[in-house]
């Protein structure tokens, strides 16, 4: 699963919106979408904010599977 799909499913676990998302994060709405779809590449201190807001740990977020190797 890619990091974008990771992190919409546990927001969506946890009841989050896409809006509540980014301002915990401290980014806009478009650039979480961009996240969450794909399109965009975040730095690792984006990653990091996500996954403490989600709690996830870093192995969890970033973690590859047989179809994805990161």
């Amino acid at each position: 699963m890619s990091l974008g799909k990771k992190i919409q499913k546990r927001r969506e676990e946890l009841g989050l919106s896409r809006d509540e998302l980014a301002t915990y994060v401290k980014i806009s709405k478009g650039y979480l979408k961009g996240i969450e779809t794909g399109q965009v590449k975040p730095g690792i201190k984006c990653v990091f904010k996500i996954a403490l807001i989600l709690e996830m740990s870093l192995g969890e977020l970033l973690g590859g599977d047989d179809n994805n190797r990161l």
